[in-house]
């Protein structure tokens, strides 16, 4: 695929031309081209007077047609759900004593998990031992988007406005601040990058290189001031920062857009998905080259697909049972398997999980069950280690003063 010139920023990508959809069900026994769950290579029980076949019952710990596990309970993320067909197993769930609602988070070379979030009128930064300990806490500036690099060096992009970074040791390196709040936030060879709203009028995404060791900016670049765009994710892949969002005169009613910014910044250029997504809500990269993004289809369907170096597209997954899970985060780890987390708002407002192998195909899906005073719950963050993913979301109980706000970190196995 030819890129714009600097002069033509905007190409409609036609998704017709592409590689065709992959359409997956809740089971991972599916093929990519399958649209209904349930595993076709179970034997039915059988009735012993009669000796004809009997519908099996979920949770007899038989599998039966139409059920990919069956565990003998209905616990519903212990790897088999209480429909029998395939969960996240939640090794650990904790509650973050003092916080209300967490923002991000991430794993260290070390295997700690980092989140950050505010308590009360406090932003904090915490450490957390895999299985569980919490290690440590300080106060920072301002929480927002977080990142790791291999050296374990943190970044921290916040929703005010300041860009901060601190040692492995919490101890705070440098700290810079811009007009507005950062909207993404990501890290390339030998850079950190950073993407924020600006404009007046219209809105602009604004994507910036920084120095790791200083955060002076060494470029930085817009999309036009001709028509409003909104960053929901930035994600690195080669020597190109991406965001991901939406493009329209108004940003209620556009179009799903993928913009990326070449290494000098001067060259921003951007595909459109007419038809395929309302919205990328998020972004991560697949090895050097290739982009993972997840978001929502018109008719208000999950979406996540896989582009190529060219920024053409490889595959699509939807899930046609699973309309309203909004996608939040997109976390790419072991084996190129894919987890995105987010909510399912036209449900019961509740925290979901999903993991996709490397084809787009879903192993297992988790709606995580909130609590009965709770309002809404929706997972916000993932991260992979090396044998485990985990999970920040927030619940909150209502706007009045007596409301609870609750952040919380889950770890799911692997295995």
């Amino acid at each position: 695929m030819q890129f714009a010139a600097p002069t033509t920023v905007l190409i409609t990508l036609a998704l017709a031309g592409c590689v065709p959809s992959i359409v997956v069900g809740d089971n991972p026994q599916d093929t990519p081209e399958s649209t209904t769950g349930g595993s076709t290579d179970a034997t039915p029980t059988s009735s012993a007077s009669s000796g004809e076949s009997e519908p099996g019952v979920c949770g007899d710990g038989v599998v039966d047609a139409g059920e990919s596990c069956d565990d003998g309970n209905d616990e519903s993320n212990d790897g088999c759900d209480g429909a029998c067909q395939r969960s996240g197993r939640v090794v650990w769930s904790i509650e973050l004593a003092g916080i209300d609602a967490v923002t991000d988070l991430d794993v260290d070379p070390a295997g700690r998990i980092l989140v950050n979030g505010w308590g009360g009128d406090t932003a904090h930064l915490l450490a957390f031992a895999p299985d569980g300990t919490e290690l440590w806490r300080r106060t920072i500036a301002d929480p927002g988007e977080l990142a790791i690099d291999a050296g374990g060096r943190i970044f921290i992009a916040g929703i005010a406005g300041m860009l901060q970074a601190f040692s492995p040791e919490k101890k705070s390196l440098w700290s810079l601040d811009i007009d507005g709040g950062f909207a993404g936030l990501a890290l390339g060879p030998d850079a950190v990058y950073s993407a924020a709203h600006s404009g007046e009028e219209t809105v602009q995404v604004t994507v910036r290189r920084h120095d790791p060791a200083t955060g002076e900016i060494a470029w930085e670049s817009s999309t036009p001031s001709g028509q409003s765009a909104l960053c929901d994710d930035l994600a690195v892949i080669g020597e190109q920062a991406v965001s991901v969002g939406r493009l329209g005169p108004e940003l209620e009613d556009g179009v799903a857009l993928v913009a990326a910014f070449d290494p000098d910044g001067a060259h921003p250029w951007a595909e459109q998905f007419p038809g395929a997504a309302t919205q990328w809500t998020g972004a991560a990269p697949v090895g050097e080259s290739e982009l993972v993004i997840a978001g929502n289809s018109p008719d208000d369907k999950f979406v996540l697909r896989r582009l190529g170096p060219g920024n053409e597209l490889i595959w699509t997954s939807h899930l046609t049972d699973a309309p309203g899970s909004w996608p939040m985060r997109v976390a790419v780890g072991p084996g190129e398997q894919i987890a995105v987390v987010g909510g399912d708002l036209a449900g019961d407002n509740e925290s979901v999980v999903r993991l996709h192998d490397a084809a787009g195909v879903l192993l297992w899906s988790s709606v995580l069950e909130k609590p009965e005073d709770v309002q809404d719950d929706r997972a916000v963050a993932a991260a992979f280690s090396s044998d485990a993913l985990f999970v920040a979301g927030n619940f909150f109980s209502g706007v009045d003063e007596d409301n609870i706000n609750q952040a919380w970190l889950r770890r799911f196995a692997l295995d």
